[in-house]
């Protein structure tokens, strides 16, 4: 658990009898692993003074080594009968109960640590991290901030308190913390890795990435570090030190004991590697069983308003973080709005902040009610959701950065569905359904979701078929391009690039004289990155024409229109990016992989109508690209297309994907009134008579 010496009063130091010599003795063994050697030491202690304090916590040290625990507890109890208030023996017997699942007899045995001995500075730092990890914070908070008083040259204090306030997300007092810990122990890789982390929480992303590799030269086995590193290295097109830190991950995950170490990142930014379906199903459940383990199941609130038990329809609720200027906003924003309210009643609960944005506004004025539960904790949000009595709540979150899932670990709902926000499973065993259709989750990777999975007809996702495109269109000086040439476009977030696909594009280029990529900045060290890599692989980097960012999601649909082809990223596809595409008239190439983040493209391009642009391997859609590219007429008709019947077909009929919707709703209410447990559901695609 730690440190255990007492800071404070000393005694002048006393020669050693042969018994405590032979105890130390026995120590130094322990301290090497060599516990069978170290045992014999002990006994032949007890052997000559049976009541010696230090030989019976040594031989309950190598009971505990040996996972004998019963014996363990009699041994320290009989060392603290001899040596009664013995802070030793104290903190190892709270390590022990901490260790065998015991955390309140933990906590009750360091409290009357602290209470024997008030300047005990490692027994209150002790007693924070148990505390911490009961989720008792504001008392946990205290005695760290006690051992600090009491010990400020102790770096662990320092990071102890900042573990807590990681988790308070208190960013600016954990860098100060992490910062002193660093100070004083420059090789102790935990104030590198928490200080990074607290940069990362203020979104100082450059000045985090040197201190996450700093805390891994330390300490490689921080498998948490090594996912935030693996982004960052994505953030910035690092690509050389992305391989590495790929290989690393790979290493640790390959071992239970390091998987267990993952943190809430995990889940999301593994869907940007190549580990399988099911592997990404395991690393989610062992997530949600450490850090969102389910709680005992809210019950009905009885104080719940006669009208609110009166009304017969359906209660759907909605859970996101993201009713705000945000891709997911602007996706289900004529959801809420075409939803039947004969049949259902619509509530949108915010874990988010409210930024005063027009799309905002628009989901708050959709819903019948809208609920802010953002200040609320997660028990007192849970509650605000029962008092509702919702029927189906469905999260839009999952694993992604503001999710909060121990809202839904509370089980606030009677059926509680996962859709739209996250591609992936949640690994949640209180999420009963994944909303999904069969391009992007096909029925032999059944296996890949913890979830039931309802397959919806036509295309999981929803669009809102309102958006407007400002007008006029720019030109294509208007929009930072050159007047001619043929411009590839690649707008997905730079770091779902690839080198691999990255070099693909680059021979795109080398073979389409004049040609140009367009591509949204990001950051200037990607931007030079890039640049550099362009140039490597024979290209000339002023042929990379960076787009900035505009006012609005009206602008950049209208400049998108400048672009001839859109070219997809693997193995995460653009979503709502490859949407924009599409509804700006836009062709957009893909190519699927084997996980749900990579078949998104292809399932919007099957329910535009346009399954030619999906391809299965990057040979093929490395081929089709060139041949569009030297084939006008092709996507001139495309265009066409896409402009014309390609806006009513199914990607972008809001009602259908809402009527689908409501008919997954329905059928996941029947089975939980006829007592049967989630199960498998498919949702027929409607006829489709909206093209002629």
């Amino acid at each position: 658990m730690g440190k255990s010496s007492r800071r404070g009063r000393s005694s002048p130091p006393t020669p050693l009898s042969q018994a405590d010599r032979g105890v130390a003795k026995a120590d130094r063994l322990a301290h090497k692993g060599l516990w069978a050697e170290a045992q014999k030491g002990y006994q032949q202690v007890l052997a000559k003074k049976p009541r010696h304090a230090g030989a019976l916590h040594g031989l309950a040290r190598v009971a505990l080594a040996a996972g004998q625990y019963p014996a363990a507890l009699a041994l320290l109890e009989q060392a603290l009968t001899a040596r009664p208030g013995w802070l030793v023996a104290i903190d190892t017997l709270a390590r022990a109960h901490f260790e065998h699942g015991q955390p309140q007899q933990a906590i009750v045995t360091l409290r009357q640590g602290v209470a024997h001995d008030p300047q005990w500075a490692a027994g209150f730092a002790n007693l924070g991290r148990v505390l911490f990890a009961t989720g008792q914070l504001e008392e946990a908070t205290r005695c760290c901030q006690q051992a600090i008083i009491l010990a400020p040259e102790v770096p662990e204090w320092y990071n102890a308190l900042a573990t807590i306030y990681i988790a308070q997300d208190r960013p600016e007092e954990t860098l100060e913390l992490a910062s002193q810990a660093v100070t004083l122990a420059p090789e102790q890789a935990e104030g590198h890795y928490n200080r990074a982390v607290s940069l990362a929480k203020l979104g100082q992303w450059e000045q985090a990435l040197p201190s996450f590799e700093r805390a891994l030269a330390l300490h490689p086995d921080i498998a948490d570090g090594w996912v935030h590193l693996a982004y960052l290295y994505r953030l910035y097109c690092m690509w050389d030190e992305l391989a590495t830190s790929e290989q690393q991950l790979k290493r640790l995950v390959s071992d239970p004991g390091k998987v267990e170490a993952l943190g809430g990142l995990t889940v999301l930014n593994m869907l940007f590697t190549d580990f399988s379906p099911q592997w990404q199903r395991h690393n989610a459940q062992t997530l949600i069983a450490r850090l969102h383990p389910p709680q005992t199941p809210l019950t009905i609130n009885p104080t719940v308003s006669a009208d609110i038990r009166e009304d017969k329809r359906l209660t759907i609720g909605y859970l996101s973080s993201d009713f705000r200027d945000h891709a997911v906003a602007t996706l289900v924003a004529g959801l809420f709005e075409q939803h039947d309210r004969d049949r259902f009643r619509i509530l949108g609960f915010s874990i988010g902040e409210d930024d005063g944005s027009q799309i905002a506004q628009r989901i708050a004025d959709g819903v019948d009610t809208f609920i802010s539960l953002n200040d609320l904790t997660d028990e007192q949000a849970a509650r605000a959701i029962l008092s509702e009595q919702v029927d189906i709540l469905v999260d839009l979150n999952g694993h992604t950065g503001d999710a909060r899932l121990d809202i839904l670990a509370r089980k606030p709902a009677p059926i509680q569905a996962t859709w739209l926000g996250f591609a992936g499973t949640t690994g949640a065993p209180y999420l009963d359904y994944i909303l999904v259709d069969p391009f992007v989750a096909p029925p032999e990777g059944r296996n890949g979701f913890s979830e039931q999975t309802v397959w919806l007809g036509d295309c999981y996702l929803i669009n809102d078929d309102r958006r407007k495109i400002q007008q006029p269109l720019p030109t294509r000086v208007e929009a930072g391009l050159p007047e001619t040439g043929f411009v590839w476009c690649a707008f997905n977030d730079i770091y779902k690039f690839t080198p691999k696909v990255f070099d693909l594009w680059m021979s795109l280029l080398a073979d389409t004289p004049g040609s140009v990529l367009w591509v949204r900045h990001n950051n200037d060290r990607a931007t030079a990155n890039l640049r550099q890599r362009a140039e490597r692989r024979g290209v000339d980097p002023d042929r990379l024409i960076w787009a900035p960012r505009v006012a609005s999601n009206a602008d950049h649909l209208a400049r998108l229109s400048c672009a001839d082809l859109m070219l997809d990223t693997l193995p995460y596809n653009g979503h709502s990016t490859t949407c924009d595409a599409l509804w700006a008239g836009v062709p957009v190439l893909t190519c699927s992989g084997d996980g749900f983040a990579a078949r998104v493209a292809g399932s919007l391009l099957h329910a535009v109508g346009l399954p030619e642009l999906v391809t299965d391997s990057l040979e093929q859609y490395q081929q089709i690209a060139l041949e569009l590219a030297t084939a006008p007429e092709r996507l001139a008709a495309m265009r066409h297309y896409l402009q014309n019947d390609g806006r009513r077909s199914a990607l972008f009929d809001t009602a259908r994907t809402t009527s689908h919707l409501e008919t997954a709703y329905e059928q996941m209410w029947q089975r939980h009134q006829a007592g049967q447990p989630p199960a498998d559901l498919i949702v027929s695609p409607l006829p489709d008579t909206s093209i002629t």
